[in-house]
């Protein structure tokens, strides 16, 4: 399933990126159909925060011939005291406009429901404001992303389906509010893929256990201001 949403629905400035979302969403299928010829089941975001920003960054450039893309370069950054030598983690420019990006990951164990989405709105939150404290041009964007990747061993992946349910509940219910609160606008890019749901879509952990991550989700926001 691959889903795109917009908190709020109607001229929402992200909305420039779902084309890039959808090809980033055909890319991971397109990874996934590869390994499973080759009878090694691989899922490119169940690694770490760089491997699953690079598929963002490969959608970008594939999206479009005029797309151009920067990841993981050095940059002087800024916080209440002074200012250090850092790595911005993402620059991209998208029908001609200009966007600086801080990105994190977070896993999320679904081998119980999940009610509550405040910590994950407090890391996108704080991705969010280090962007835009970072930005030197105010005619560009800045964005916080924070990629989701609900988890889960074999041993539970008969809960899968119905907790990854709950998740887009309780996320969805969420964002919207939260949102209209602090002033901010997100697109939520929603990927996952039936056969990660049962036994046969999992694999092997780096920690030797068998598990499957089902789902990714893209949460990209910015200042409604």
């Amino acid at each position: 399933m691959h889903e795109i949403r917009l908190f709020p629905k109607r001229d929402n400035k992200l909305g420039f990126l779902c084309p890039c979302i959808e090809t980033m969403f055909a890319t991971i299928d397109a990874y996934i159909d590869y390994h499973c010829q080759t009878d090694q089941l691989d899922v490119p975001y169940g690694y770490n925060e760089r491997a699953t920003l690079s598929i963002l960054a490969g959608a970008i450039w594939r999206n479009h011939p005029s797309n151009l893309v920067l990841e993981e370069f050095s940059m002087e950054k800024s916080w209440s005291k002074a200012s250090y030598k850092g790595r911005q983690d993402i620059w991209f420019r998208v029908s001609k406009r200009e966007c600086f990006g801080e990105a994190k990951q977070q896993w999320i164990p679904l081998s119980k429901v999940r009610t509550e989405a405040e910590s994950y709105l407090a890391i996108l939150e704080s991705e969010t404001s280090l962007a835009k404290q970072n930005l030197r041009n105010p005619k560009k964007i800045a964005l916080g992303i924070l990629f989701l990747v609900p988890s889960i061993r074999i041993g539970k992946i008969e809960h899968a389906r119905k907790n990854l349910e709950q998740h887009y509940k309780v996320l969805e219910s969420a964002v919207g509010p939260w949102c209209e609160k602090q002033e901010y606008e997100v697109l939520w890019g929603k990927y996952s893929r039936d056969q990660l749901l049962e036994e046969k879509g999992c694999s092997e952990w780096s920690d030797g256990t068998f598990g499957s991550c089902p789902s990714l989700d893209t949460l990209i926001c910015t200042s409604a201001k």
